[in-house]
């Protein structure tokens, strides 16, 4: 029978997925519990037969005549082994090659002993690689002990030993403790199990043993070598990292057999890692065990490992299972890498197809409940672990890649995995920040290639009809494009810009510059002009041409060769850019490369070339305002003569000053509202409100202030004028969105800028504005009436005209409408809102009538608006005011706008009633829109006042208090006599079709 026992594989050739699995699960987590030596009992031991080759078979227990048999056979210690190593009387050792184990049983016994062993120190969970080599039969008589050692009683023959195993057979005996030393101690008593059992101990080869005397009896142990099948000793051993060892050996295992292995594999977390959470820093316990160990063996073999957010999705079929539940089928799963990233946090890939194959756990979703159900599929969340060699992750993570068509038993087909639009530019850009590297620069061509060589192919394919979807997209194209010139190859920049297409981001056009002069490719010039006309915008064709420009400088810095052709190119691109009719001149970015453009020609040239195609487009203000900032500070800091400057400033400013306003700069709205539903046949369509541009605001500010500095004054009053008349234009409650906001980014900007503001136009702007909003939204403070006239409504029917005649009738207080219910609920949702009371009077045949009442309920109404509009009017000043202090910009008008008590004036109203515009369904607080207010005054003679200034203000309204003074004793009068609480809101008539709630306009 053989003397040695195999590993537990009889091929011990690696396999890559399971040695890897079996590793990353056991890692050691401390080196302070590594387990050095190991003891074990068997209960019912089998016999190992051992036959002595001069004696015969030894029986067990041990007999006193087998023992005698067994020292006549035996040899004393080999003169290599120290002889201080035992004391007392000798150890009869015989070698292994003197006698054989005939017992069967023994063998599956032995392994079943290795596998403990082995995973007990921790060398392999399952005792895979670990072989057994039959080394001596010793036999201990009383008395006999061994001193502090290493190792068995003779030196292992074979190098690759790594610990001894030391069985006890049974024979009675009593002492013989084993003491085991590596730092700490740890002590066996196998004595006591061995008068019919037997017990085993293990330990590494540089753990120190020591066996006490024999007190009694006669102990007999069998001797094996533990021998390791690609692991050195001096890697497992107590002092070592076995865990780290076995991963280093699977690494390069992994490394010299790529091309049988696999390029890639991933090993499933535990944690659920994904979006913002996916981080290194987020990783605990085992998974930050694994990636740790992961990380420091990668760097020793050159692999890269990154972590992934990982998302299954599985549909859900027809079939149901014994439990009335869906049955899910994981081989119709459809896995991606939803992002992928380095343990520094950068991203280097999304949105990638997975391949079941590629994990490292067999079947690791089978019975796992998903994360999320939804009604045809069920998803799950995970974090894997990607480990690649290093040269082959640019394959993996840069070939695109796209669904497959598969088809089912039935013959349908459909679309199995994602399409992967790899990142190439931020690959390219990240490698080529040190591309003085040479690994770097190596990652880069092979980048650069990869995408040619795809990019060749499916040109080739077009060409042949094949319809394929373009493998990367233009801007990735265009930087390998760049890429090709920093890596200084000619001829693959000349086919990548052949394949380049037009609409690219300008960037790459500066290293089209220095590759034009580099390598002297004036015939390339027609070429980039088409990449020129296919842009509409002067400001994409001038970014192009600046590029192109400024790497024929850089380039020209290194080179001898003579620029003078590509410069040419340069003025006569530029030149047409401007003059071309088709091209638009419109944008705030247009406007700024038009001016940039200016600071190279002279004061004529500006004339004749550029500001012909400025006054030409002088309606895009947007566009306008940026030319004139761009202006201005270009002769402000000296890039241009501030009178050129000036000239062309006031030449443009003179053409805009018709019709300049905040809403000259285009529409910029929120998306529109749905309709809203006012009576039986009323659609209102509500239109979006303006959306506040603080950076437009900012450059109507700065075109303002900067007409100061520059003195234009006139130009100046002329804007401001334009500004105030706009605010008395506009719906009241865009102020919110456009003048206030406006008002205090200009005020921050005169402040900054330190313009006086006493009787400048700027303080006449502040006043008319705040004025204006102030007059027009709060108004006048409403008086009762003094008969039953009440306000019109705004007539859509001959309904409405009786209705009109009624409410105008200042003797009429009751009117009695027959008609309809859809008539009558029309004509009451016209007055719902104004108090006026309504019941139908059915005492009469069909149709009954609607009697309308006419009471002083409107005017409590009314004044309850009134009053919170004065709430909403003084937040908003105030607002402004905290900002930026409105004290200086009103003057001696501060107190009289900010109190509002310029519509406090009871000397000043000469109406008895409110304006028409209180009609029905006009106002609804927050969305709706009022309508463009009559004067409130309109026979009152205007005050000495700002130019502009509305009329509501009367004689001697500067010196009124503050509405918070309540001083109107007549009005509190007459609203506490009122018996109803005034509200805004009136409940909807239940006899009443409209389902709607109805809102006092007020």
């Amino acid at each position: 029978m053989a003397k040695n026992l195999s590993p537990a594989t009889p091929d011990s050739s690696v396999n890559l997925p399971e040695d890897l699995l079996e590793c990353l699960s056991h890692l050691d987590l401390a080196e302070s519990t590594n387990t050095f030596a190991l003891f074990e009992t068997q209960k019912n031991p089998p016999n190992p037969g051992i036959c002595l080759k001069n004696g015969g078979a030894i029986r067990l227990p041990l007999s006193d005549g087998d023992a005698k048999v067994l020292r006549a056979a035996s040899h004393l210690l080999p003169p290599e082994k120290p002889l201080e190593s035992s004391v007392g009387r000798t150890i009869w050792v015989v070698p292994a090659d003197e006698f054989e184990i005939k017992n069967p049983a023994w063998e599956l016994f032995l392994q079943e002993a290795i596998e403990k062993v082995s995973a007990g120190l921790a060398v392999d969970s399952t005792g895979k690689g670990v072989s057994a080599e039959l080394s001596t039969l010793s036999l201990y008589d009383e008395g006999t002990s061994c001193m502090p050692g290493q190792g068995s009683d003779i030196v292992p023959s074979n190098p690759r030993t790594f610990a001894t195993l030391v069985i006890t057979l049974p024979s009675k005996h009593l002492g013989g403790e084993v003491y085991f030393s590596h730092g700490d101690t740890r002590i066996f008593e196998p004595a006591q199990f061995s008068e019919y059992d037997l017990s085993y101990f293990a330990w590494f080869s540089d753990v120190t043993c020591e066996v006490k005397s024999v007190s009694s009896g006669r102990r007999l142990v069998l001797t094996y070598n533990l021998v390791h099948s690609t692991l050195s000793p001096d890697v497992l051993a107590a002092s070592s990292n076995k865990s780290m060892a076995k991963l280093d050996m699977l690494l390069s295992y992994w490394k010299e057999n790529v091309e049988e292995e696999t390029s890639a594999l991933a090993y499933l977390l535990e944690d659920k890692l994904k979006g913002e959470n996916l981080s290194y820093n987020e990783l605990q316990g085992q998974d930050l065990q694994v990636v740790n160990y992961l990380r420091q063996a990668a760097g020793k073999y050159g692999f890269c490992i990154y972590l992934a957010s990982l998302e299954r999705s599985i549909e859900l079929s027809g079939d149901y299972d014994a439990w009335n539940e869906r049955e899910l089928n994981q081989n119709d799963a459809i896995s991606s890498l939803t992002s992928v990233i380095e343990l520094d946090g950068t991203e280097v890939a999304k949105g990638m197809d997975f391949e079941d194959d590629m994990m490292i756990q067999e079947e690791p979703f089978e019975d796992v409940e998903p994360d999320e159900e939804e009604y045809d599929r069920v998803l799950y969340f995970r974090t894997v672990v990607l480990i690649m060699p290093k040269r082959y992750r640019i394959a993996y993570f840069l070939t695109p890649s796209f669904p497959r068509i598969i088809s089912n038993y039935w013959g349908m087909t459909k679309n199995k995995g994602v399409r992967y639009e790899p990142d190439v530019t931020g690959w390219i850009d990240r490698l080529s920040a040190s591309l003085s590297d040479p690994d770097c620069r190596g990652d880069v061509e092979e980048i650069c290639k990869l995408v040619t060589n795809e990019m060749r192919s499916w040109k080739k394919n077009e060409a042949l009809g094949m319809k394929t979807p373009q493998p990367f997209n233009d801007a990735d194209i265009a930087r390998v494009v760049a890429a090709y010139v920093d890596l200084d190859n000619k001829d693959m920049f000349l086919e990548s810009f052949e394949m380049c297409p037009y609409k690219v981001l300008p960037s790459t056009f500066r290293s089209v510059g220095a590759a034009l002069l580099r390598y002297e490719l004036e015939s390339l010039l027609p070429k980039l002009s088409l990449h020129l006309s296919v842009f509409d915008h002067v400001s994409d064709r001038f970014y192009i041409i600046n590029e192109v420009q400024r790497g024929v400088a850089d380039e020209s810095q290194l080179s001898a060769h003579v620029d003078f052709p590509y410069q040419h190119w340069i003025r006569e691109e530029s030149s047409k850019a401007i003059s071309d009719m088709a091209v638009a001149i419109t944008s705030a970015e247009d406007g700024a490369v038009i001016a940039d453009y200016c600071k190279k020609l002279p004061l004529p040239e500006i004339f004749s070339r550029v500001l012909p195609a400025v006054m030409r487009n002088i309606k895009y203000t947007s566009m306008t305002i940026e030319f004139q900032l761009a202006i201005f500070n270009a002769g402000n800091e000296g890039s241009m003569p501030l009178d050129t400057a000036r000239v062309v400033f006031a030449h443009v400013l003179s053409g805009m000053l018709n019709g300049f306003g905040l809403f000259a700069l285009g529409a910029s709205n929120l998306p529109e509202q749905a309709a809203a539903h006012y009576g039986w046949n009323r659609r209102l369509y509500l239109p979006p409100h303006p959306i506040f541009d603080a950076e437009r605001s900012r450059s109507i500010s700065l075109l303002l202030c900067h007409c100061q500095t520059l003195h234009l004054t006139t130009e100046l009053n002329l804007l401001v004028s334009n500004l105030a008349e706009e605010a008395k234009t506009i719906n009241l409650y865009w102020f919110e969105f456009t003048f206030f906001p406006f008002l205090k980014i200009l005020g921050s900007t005169i402040q900054r800028t330190k313009i006086p503001l006493q009787h400048s136009p700027f303080q006449s702007l502040f006043q008319q504005v705040l004025s204006t909003y102030v007059e027009q939204y709060v108004r006048l403070e409403p008086q009762i009436s003094k008969d039953w006239s009440r306000p019109t409504v705004a007539p859509d029917c001959q309904d409405c005209g009786d209705l009109n005649i009624f409410l105008a009738n200042p003797n009429q207080q009751v009117f009695s409408f027959r008609a309809a219910a859809k008539r009558r609920d029309h004509i009451y949702s016209k007055v719902s809102d104004t108090g006026i009371e309504q019941y139908t009077n059915k005492s009469t045949s069909s149709p009954y009538s609607l009697v309308l009442t006419k009471n002083t309920k409107y005017y409590e109404l009314a004044h309850k608006g009134w009053g919170h509009r004065c709430t909403i009017a003084k937040n908003h000043l105030q607002g402004i005011d905290s900002e930026i202090d409105l004290r200086p910009f009103l003057g001696d008008l501060y107190e009289p706008i900010t109190s509002l008590s310029m519509m406090a004036s009871s000397t000043a109203r000469v109406h008895n009633q409110l304006s028409p515009i209180a009609s029905a369904g006009n106002f609804q607080q927050g969305s709706s829109i009022l309508q463009p207010l009559a004067p409130v005054i309109s026979n009152v003679p205007r005050p000495r006042q700002l130019p502009g200034l509305s009329s509501v203000i009367a004689e001697g309204w500067r010196s009124r208090p503050p509405l918070d003074s309540r001083d109107n004793t007549e009005n509190q009068t007459l609203v506490q006599g009122t018996k109803r609480k005034a509200s805004e809101t009136l409940e909807r008539d239940p006899k009443r079709n409209a389902p709607e709630v109805v809102i006092i306009d007020d």
